[in-house]
């Protein structure tokens, strides 16, 4: 019977240090492969519109606070350079994303947790564009900030307690404000839309 007792006792405590285990603070990592629709349109003598749609690979950190089934966190995310050629005119952006974020996580088997969350924040891109006509020659560096807002979706596997590794799904969408240049050029209606499949670890304390 003291057997018993002792050994229920262990297995209260082993399972109060699992739920615990996943509450306080946290901090991670994560990367992505972007599938976005970058759009944007140049004026000045005449317009030039780009649509370009590619896929690349970008690298963030984050770092939160978790409650046990729900969490909160702020991100910054680095999307690699993207270029565009179109007939004899080129456009090139790097864009950066910093965003505050919530998740629900709810328990859904032993040590796997569903990932339903929501996000928003600022982008930023900095990039340029090279028109080459014969009826408009010039060349914009630009920088312009948006408002970013995304949902994910995806698992969370947790590994001796305090380790998390996370795969899923992202959505957002940033309209970003226009720009004008001293050289009379204007770039505006610049969207982003993005698509990305990611991978994250966070390291629960």
């Amino acid at each position: 019977m003291k057997n018993l007792v002792k050994l229920s006792f262990v297995a209260s405590l082993l399972v109060a240090s699992s739920l615990n285990a996943h509450k306080g603070a946290f901090v991670g990592f994560e990367g992505g492969y972007n599938n976005f629709s970058l759009s944007l349109e140049t004026k000045g003598s005449s317009s030039e519109k780009f649509d370009a749609s590619k896929s690349n690979f970008g690298l963030g950190i984050k770092g939160g606070y978790s409650f046990g089934e729900f969490r909160v966190y702020g991100a910054y995310e680095y999307i690699s350079k993207i270029k565009h050629n179109k007939e004899k005119n080129q456009m090139d952006a790097t864009i950066h994303e910093i965003y505050l974020g919530a998740d629900w996580t709810p328990e859904i088997a032993t040590d796997l947790r569903a990932v339903i969350g929501a996000y928003t924040g600022s982008s930023i891109i900095h990039g340029g564009v090279k028109i080459n006509k014969d009826s408009q020659r010039g060349t914009i560096d630009y920088t312009v900030a948006g408002w970013l807002i995304g949902a994910k979706l995806g698992l969370e596997y947790i590994v001796a307690d305090h380790h998390g590794i996370e795969v899923g799904m992202k959505y957002n969408y940033t309209e970003f404000s226009n720009f004008n240049d001293d050289q009379k050029f204007t770039i505006d209606d610049i969207t982003n839309k993005n698509l990305k499949a990611y991978l994250g670890y966070s390291y629960y304390f």
